[in-house]
């Protein structure tokens, strides 16, 4: 398992970003709708007793919606595969009984048909052979169970679209390093699950909105915050957040405010029929 964490690895590192991650994403609070669409879609009742997985639970953005939901779900399993990750997470949910586990998607160390319920909360774009990781999901899920797959928009809405975010985009084209995926576009996706899985896949797609304070974003810009950041050598990078912050002065003539940001999301909610 160490030999495909660390290839892994080579395309992103979350331990580098653990300990300013919580700090660094901004989320909605209309996430709280889409965590409870998500139980509603899956149709628990009291006394079920499913067993959840999150494939990439990360610092535990997605739990932290739970507790209005923990009744309808007694055991829930993360997997990530960064360990710095994981002793945040340990350390928020300490006297709970959530199951952490050190793993890599592409070989999920459960066996087949354990899962009631499956997410994947903005994973698949950073996974290079995200098909696998999928594959090894539909492995562990029970028949006609739920996969949740949510990630940004199509192609570069992935990230929100606002003036620094729009002008950094275009300053990275400017000096040759493009925002590229190390993992699947959302475009890729259920062409993959119907075509090639042979799966049922319901799609919803959406928008939200935050503000965020511009200094803030620049400091993030600067330390290289965000993973993304990383795809670009450091000389370079430099470079373009001079540039970026000298024609926000430009445009907004200060930094001290917040700035507004649209974000896109897109859900597949996706069922494997195994017996096909």
């Amino acid at each position: 398992m160490d030999k495909n964490i660390n290839d892994l690895k080579k395309y992103f590192n979350f331990d580098i970003f653990a300990d300013i991650y919580d700090k660094t994403r901004e989320i909605s609070n209309s996430f709280q709708s889409i965590i409870s669409l998500i139980f509603k879609k899956s149709g628990f009742k009291k006394g079920d007793r499913p067993i959840v997985l999150e494939v990439g639970i990360g610092t535990g953005m997605v739990i932290s919606y739970l507790p209005n939901l923990r009744n309808l779900v007694p055991k829930y399993i993360g997997i990530d595969i960064s360990k710095k990750m994981l002793k945040i997470l340990q350390k928020k949910y300490k006297n709970s009984d959530l199951e952490m586990i050190l793993a890599d998607a592409y070989y999920l160390p459960f066996k087949k048909d354990k899962f009631d319920l499956s997410l994947m909360v903005r994973a698949v774009h950073i996974l290079p052979r995200w098909k696998d990781a999928i594959r090894e999901v539909k492995r562990c899920i029970k028949d006609n169970r739920l996969l949740v797959i949510i990630t940004g928009g199509p192609g570069k809405k992935i990230l929100n679209k606002c003036p620094s975010n729009d002008k950094y985009l275009e300053l990275r084209e400017k000096y040759g390093y493009p925002l590229f995926y190390y993992g699947a576009d959302w475009a890729e996706i259920p062409e993959f699950i119907k075509n090639e899985l042979n799966a049922q896949i319901e799609i919803f797609e959406g928008t939200y909105s935050v503000k965020k304070s511009l200094k803030k974003s620049l400091i993030e810009f600067e330390d290289q915050s965000m993973t993304w950041h990383t795809q670009v050598p450091k000389n370079i990078h430099d470079k373009i957040v001079q540039e970026l912050k000298e024609f926000l002065l430009r445009l907004y003539g200060n930094l001290d405010i917040e700035e507004q940001q649209l974000g896109c999301f897109n859900i597949g909610f996706i069922k494997f029929n195994k017996s096909n």
